[in-house]
């Protein structure tokens, strides 16, 4: 039963709330998109937008409430590409408090909070600790094709499509270590 309908910009792609507010991340559709919709449920209303990197595709909370939304940019098979962002919001006014830009050229994604560490997928997979003012130069885990990752509980998930043509890979890899845990079979692209 739909209860309401609110109508948002282009290419809303991922969704997250926190106790009042629910913030809609605007990767775009036929165009890219670089704001992220700020929306009271209890009027259905949208209360602002706010600018970020173009093409947000990932959005996540950490311990102290602050959003921070990674950008992977403008891919280069379009005329004007553009590099990612990491852009930290301050949720008491919606405002951005700090971004970190990666360089030209690079295009994040996925990214994901587990205790005080954040990760994300940047050909290969990186570590930033909360409060970081710079974005690391060296990766975690490397050699990784991941279609989507997550963190829980000091595991990285991550899972491959390989061909496209068969089964793909669920992996898991120790973040103390780094290394992977264990290997299995999933489904079609995953």
């Amino acid at each position: 039963l739909v209860s309401a309908k609110i109508a948002v910009e282009e290419g809303p792609d991922q969704i997250i709330s926190n106790e009042n507010t629910i913030y809609v991340a605007h990767a775009g559709g036929y165009n890219q998109n670089n704001i992220v919709s700020v929306i009271d449920p209890n009027s259905n209303e949208i209360t602002t937008t706010i600018t970020v990197g173009d093409v947000p595709n990932s959005m996540v909370f950490d311990k102290q409430g602050l959003l921070y939304v990674l950008s992977g940019g403008i891919p280069d098979w379009k005329e004007n590409e553009t590099a990612g962002k990491l852009s930290i919001v301050n949720t008491v006014n919606n405002t951005i408090s700090s971004t970190l830009e990666f360089e030209e050229g690079q295009h994040p994604s996925y990214l994901s909070f587990d205790e005080s560490v954040y990760y994300y997928l940047n050909n290969e997979v990186f570590e930033l600790a909360v409060g970081s003012s710079k974005l690391p130069g060296t990766s975690k885990i490397k050699d990784v094709n991941f279609n989507y990752m997550a963190v829980n509980n000091g595991v990285l998930y991550g899972v491959d499509a390989g061909n496209y043509t068969s089964n793909g890979t669920l992996h898991s890899f120790d973040l103390t270590t780094n290394l992977e845990k264990n290997s299995t079979e999933v489904g079609f692209i995953p």
